[in-house]
């Protein structure tokens, strides 16, 4: 199944430090820049996260594909105890601090753009303009800035390569969405038979799904992976290697 949400703080239960929301605020986006790069396994790489205009406080959930937590260099705006770890995933609550610095090893080579996803999987996307301003949680973006000038953001409909890839008993295929929508789910081969295909209704944000010998059976070679939503369809190409165990 699609993997749900959770609602809580850095450790999964309140919300950002003694911030009470009272009213909403229904425009605009509040995007996290991030300096783009690509990183190389076993990599330690620090990386600032700046909002692009002044905040009171705000939290959300980082999930992290291809990256671990190594730390929390003391240049940072915000201290350790404005993070909580899990798998694959970092928890953010900060006030007072419009950008922050977290230290990550990468377990894979890849870019940051391909390795970082904001969602609501733990703590719940909120942001402060102001004393009882809300931005809700579907304006809340990451925005990546390449060097050679070209921009990233996670305000649209996205899917992410799988992971691991190639693989053989099982991988992980992960996408975003910027609103609500059905998502139907294929999977075929090169010679277009089927494989696999669900529907099903998914929240806007983070979705990750994983798949196996349930829905690949015995088969290896190249595979697709095609998602139909209500922003559009997206087709992905993977490598499966021969694993009859299905694990």
């Amino acid at each position: 199944d699609f993997i749900g949400i959770k609602i809580g703080d850095v450790n999964g239960s309140a919300i950002a430090n003694a911030l009470m929301p009272v009213e909403e605020r229904t425009t605009g986006t509040v995007f996290f820049d991030i300096q783009d790069r690509p990183v190389r396994t076993g990599e330690i790489a620090d990386v600032t996260f700046t909002a692009n205009e002044p905040l009171e406080g705000f939290q959300f959930t980082l999930n992290l594909d291809g990256l671990s937590v190594a730390g929390i260099p003391e240049s940072s705006a915000a201290g350790p105890d404005h993070f909580g770890i899990f798998d694959d995933a970092l928890t953010v609550s900060i006030d007072g601090a419009n950008a922050f610095t977290v230290r990550f090893r990468a377990e894979r080579s890849g870019k940051l753009s391909e390795m970082l996803h904001i969602s609501n999987a733990v703590t719940r996307l909120e942001a402060y303009l102001e004393k009882d301003d809300i931005v809700p949680c579907g304006e809340i973006a990451l925005r990546f800035n390449g060097m050679d000038g070209t921009t990233i953001n996670s305000a649209g409909f996205e899917m992410f390569r799988n992971q691991p890839n190639p693989f053989s008993g099982h991988t992980t295929i992960g996408f975003f969405l910027p609103e609500a929508s059905n998502v139907v789910m294929t999977l075929f081969d090169t010679e277009g038979k089927k494989l696999y295909s669900d529907s099903k209704w998914c929240e806007k944000g983070y979705h990750n799904r994983r798949m196996d010998g349930t829905q690949l059976g015995d088969g290896a070679g190249v595979l697709f992976c095609r998602l139909e939503t209500s922003f559009g369809i997206i087709t992905q190409k993977m490598l499966r290697i021969s694993d009859k165990s299905g694990k």
